[in-house]
């Protein structure tokens, strides 16, 4: 039986073949805040995939957002915040650990603890979608009426340790 450590791993987000960024975004009510979203002019930002008490919790490993956390905000947003302003930092991978990957690729389902599916903001997942009706930009929200997003994980390194504790077993 592998530790939770052993199940932590470092890699990049991807959906509809665009790599996951996070974007700063402003709303007159709500100020500036930073949501993840797939656009293909942005570089992949790297995320820790720290598992914990059957749940990971996903931090970014960029140094710009060092240490911040994804989460599922209060408006039902795939958003990123400093550990302080966040709630809800479960996720679950379908179900799965990086044991079950076999590979370093790994297509799944996101869910928000305790089983709010990510979805796509403004998108389908029909067969016949053409790139003309893929907006320019994807984000990703936890609604019932919307199109699930199916995320593609790029594992960079397995078995990965807390920056602040690296002899962690």
């Amino acid at each position: 039986m592998s530790t939770d450590r052993q199940k932590s791993f470092i890699g990049t987000l991807s959906c509809e073949g665009r790599p996951i960024s996070i974007e700063r975004v402003f709303n007159g009510d709500r100020g500036g805040y930073k949501l993840l979203v797939a656009n293909a002019d942005k570089a992949p930002t790297r995320f820790y995939f720290r598992r914990e008490n059957d749940t990971y919790i996903i931090f970014v490993r960029d140094q710009k957002h060092l240490g911040q956390l994804v989460h599922l905000n209060s408006y039902g947003e795939l958003a990123v915040s400093p550990s302080s302003e966040v709630n809800n930092i479960h996720f679950d991978l379908d179900g799965m650990t990086l044991d079950d990957f076999q590979s370093n690729t790994v297509k799944l389902h996101l869910f928000a603890k305790p089983r709010h599916l990510i979805t796509m903001k403004g998108t389908s997942n029909s067969p016949t979608l053409t790139s003309h009706d893929i907006p320019e930009k994807i984000y990703f929200e936890s609604k019932a009426d919307q199109a699930f997003a199916y995320f593609t994980i790029d594992i960079l390194e397995r078995n990965v340790s807390y920056v602040s504790d690296p002899d962690e077993v």
